[in-house]
Parts: C-alpha cells; structure tokens; sequence
C-alpha cells in the first residue's frame, strides 16, 4: 500500500498535470502557460517549476482541471482511464 507522501506517487501525478496542461496548449484550449495561468489564478512562477520538475502539483490543479477542462481527475490522479471525461458535466 503506497504511503501518503510517497515522492514516486508525487511525481506520477506531477506528470500527469504537465502533460494535461500541455495537451490543452496543443489542443488550442489554452494559449500558453501565462493564459493558464490568469485563467487558474495559479501564479507563473509556481507554474513554471512545476512545468521544470522543482515542484510538485498541488491538489488545486487538479481541480482546476478536473472542473474547468473536464480532464479526468481518475487519470490525473491514478493514471487510469481515459484524460478526458467523455460525461456531460451536470
């Protein structure tokens, strides 16, 4: 059973937020990291060591994924499933 601030565990879903974040810039559903930014009210600076490896995720992205772009939070956080939630939002 994995333990509650397993770096590894920290990392994968690290991971998973840069590359949703990422896809959302291809996919031309964000400009770029800066627009990211004012959208989540996330500060840049945060973001881009977060985006560099410095940091990890916090929960608020997630969220903030999982809500604003209907990215799954099962995928962000377990890495299962497909990225995005296919569901209408109710």
């Amino acid at each position: 059973m994995p333990k509650l601030k397993d770096p590894e565990i920290q990392r994968e879903i690290t991971a998973r937020v840069i590359n949703a974040i990422e896809r959302l810039i291809d996919l031309g559903l964000v400009k770029n990291q800066m627009a990211f930014c004012k959208q989540s009210g996330y500060k840049e600076a945060n973001l881009s060591k977060i985006m560099n490896g410095e940091r990890f995720s916090p929960l608020m992205l997630v969220h903030f994924l999982s809500f604003s772009f209907n990215i799954s939070p099962e995928w962000l956080i377990l890495g299962k499933g497909p990225v995005f939630n296919l569901q209408k939002k109710e």
